[in-house]
């Protein structure tokens, strides 16, 4: 690959992750406005819609999902500081920084699909989410109701994970916060 196009991949990557770090940031500033504001049901509120529907999540609880979106966020920017130092040593050799621009890649794609299956799970009514994708799993952290997450609950957010990813359902885990 000419250094050029390897130029082009690293920089559209970065900026895939810049606007997911932009997105993850406007997303915990609405949390900060909107904190006293019920969370609606879906269009169509029959039988079918989650427990807990119209619940406020409580301080404590949003703290924990922003921080979890922080902490994710740093240790994937960590990650793409020494990919893009890899990238810019001269002596690393090309093999490398294939490897390195691909991981990078990687990196990017996983942030679009966590902020997609995030904004997925709190159009299905819940009060928010945090999901973590690694190469094996896919672990998704739900604010459950108070009565907590039921069987519907779980298939449908198994469904979303599904539909948006390659993963298995023995790959994918749903957790209560």
């Amino acid at each position: 690959m000419k250094i050029w196009q390897r130029n082009a991949v690293v920089a559209v990557v970065v900026l895939f992750v810049a606007i997911s770090v932009y997105l993850s940031w406007s997303y915990n500033q609405e949390l900060d406005i909107n904190a006293d504001v019920p969370v609606h049901a879906p269009l169509g509120g029959d039988e079918s819609t989650p427990a807990g529907i119209g619940e406020t999540l409580s301080t404590e609880r949003q703290a924990y999902f922003a921080e979890a979106r922080l902490t994710r966020q740093r240790a994937r920017d960590s990650a793409l500081a020494m990919l893009n130092e890899v990238n810019a040593t001269p002596a690393s050799t090309q093999e490398v920084r294939d490897k390195a621009s691909e991981d990078i890649r990687v990196i990017a794609e996983y942030a679009m699909l966590e902020a997609t299956i995030e904004g997925l799970i709190r159009a299905q009514g819940f009060a928010d989410s945090v999901a973590y994708i690694s190469e094996s799993r896919l672990t998704i952290v739900v604010a459950a109701p108070e009565g907590g997450l039921t069987a519907v609950d779980v298939a449908r957010i198994k469904n979303i994970a599904l539909n948006e990813t390659s993963y298995t359902i023995e790959q994918i885990s749903i957790m209560e916060a």
